[in-house]
């Protein structure tokens, strides 16, 4: 019984020196500062519409009934069956309909654009850390900042 409860304070203490290690060498990880960068470029480019695009997609799905909705997400062509079927919907008129619904996709673009370069350093963090340490840095680092 000795000899497990050494084991387990041995693994403990190598678990705890192992995460201290990981905490310590990655803030000076070239590619951690890249994503710490590109993190605060992407907040900022992205911040400023997220409201906006939740308020056009709430009011855009919101127009659709269960079954429409449905049909819609099973359309190969959304801006075709949108002109067939915007009458049946809550639209006012076509152009409303397809302005909403390009709206959001240009949002949705433009936020997968800005995250690609992030989301790159973050897999090559991953290689290395693991996810809570990045998540934990990253969150210590910017609120410091601040």
């Amino acid at each position: 019984m000795k000899l497990y409860k050494l084991f387990l304070y041995i693994f403990v203490l190598m678990f705890v020196y192992e995460i201290q290690a990981q905490s310590q060498s990655i803030k000076s990880d070239p590619v951690f500062i890249q994503y710490e960068n590109a993190y605060i470029k992407y907040v900022q480019d992205v911040n400023p519409i997220l409201n906006e695009l939740d308020i056009l997609t709430r009011d855009f799905y919101g127009k659709f009934d269960h079954k429409q909705l449905n049909n819609f997400n099973k359309s190969g062509d959304k801006n075709k069956w949108l002109s067939k079927n915007w009458s049946k919907l809550k639209f006012d008129d076509l152009n409303q309909a397809t302005f909403m619904y390009d709206s959001i996709l240009r949002y949705k673009n433009f936020q997968n654009e800005r995250s690609q370069l992030l989301t790159q350093y973050l897999n090559e963090l991953l290689l290395k850390y693991d996810r809570n340490t990045i998540y934990n840095t990253l969150k210590d680092r910017i609120m410091n900042k601040e």
